[in-house]
């Protein structure tokens, strides 16, 4: 059996971690982190 999936933008193939336990598939996705907001202070 073979499955593909698309994944979301802000997710890391590299950290993606499987395991098959008592019949199950696990799969863990890392998201990457938020960029930051940078803003300037106008008084």
């Amino acid at each position: 059996m073979s499955r593909m999936v698309t994944l979301p933008a802000n997710v890391t193939e590299e950290d993606t971690k499987t395991g098959f336990r008592n019949g199950i598939l696990e799969v863990r996705l890392k998201k990457r982190g938020m960029p930051q907001k940078s803003g300037i202070t106008i008084e």
